[in-house]
């Protein structure tokens, strides 16, 4: 026990034995019980077939250099997925590279970010229109679940997976998640410090991110 509890002890028994310790407030609320607060079981997905609405579905991109980042959408192409006995398993995303934007720079700056990222240096979009995700499985967690998946950008195929959450709403189902890639993987080098040195601030990060928000139908 430290000094200051031994002293607060010893004063409240020499109050108590002088009978001058002053009575307890009977307008004081008693303190307030301890809450737990418990995340609800995620309920087990409706099986069936489901096709991805393109219209109110997007991914979003987010690529990261030493100076800042830089973010826009990416519209969905097609795609659909199955449920089976409550978890995804099975489906494909196709993606439209060619339809890519940017939302963080003015017009004319942005045109010439995109104008790159079209190029050979990235995405090739000219020779590699869209890209594509396809589900091989799904493990269920307390908030969604866990994707794993074959990635295919600019030709390549890589294994991918991320965390996602999933939710059935009334004949549809709400998919979210954030996937981070390794551009390097699908030979995308440009402006790597794993590849290339001196790069000072123009080096440009090797993983960049893909959002998905997914609305489907059954």
């Amino acid at each position: 026990m430290n000094k200051f509890m031994i002293l607060a002890a010893s004063a409240a028994l020499v109050l108590a034995a002088c009978g001058d310790a002053p009575a307890p407030s009977e307008t004081e609320a008693p303190a307030a019980a301890a809450t737990e607060t418990v995340t609800p079981a995620v309920k087990a997905l409706v099986d069936g077939n489901y096709t991805i609405a393109a219209d109110a579905s997007e991914v979003v991109w987010i690529g990261r250099k030493v100076t800042g980042e830089h973010r826009g959408n990416i519209s969905i192409a097609s795609g659909s997925f199955r449920v089976t006995e409550g978890a995804i398993s099975g489906g494909t995303i196709t993606m439209d590279m060619a339809s890519m934007t940017n939302t963080d720079l003015d017009a004319e700056t942005g045109a010439k970010l995109l104008g790159h990222l079209h190029s050979d240096d990235f995405f090739s979009t000219a020779n590699f229109p869209t890209a594509t995700f396809e589900i091989n499985s799904f493990t269920p967690s307390e908030i969604g679940g866990t994707v794993k998946g074959m990635l295919t950008i600019k030709g390549i195929t890589q294994p991918q997976s991320f965390e996602v959450t999933a939710n059935n709403t009334e004949g549809s189902m709400d998919i979210r998640g954030m996937m981070k890639v390794d551009r390097t993987a699908f030979d995308i080098k440009y402006g790597s410090g794993s590849f290339f040195e001196n790069l000072g601030d123009k080096a440009i990060d090797d993983t960049f991110e893909l959002g998905f928000f997914i609305k489907a139908n059954s």
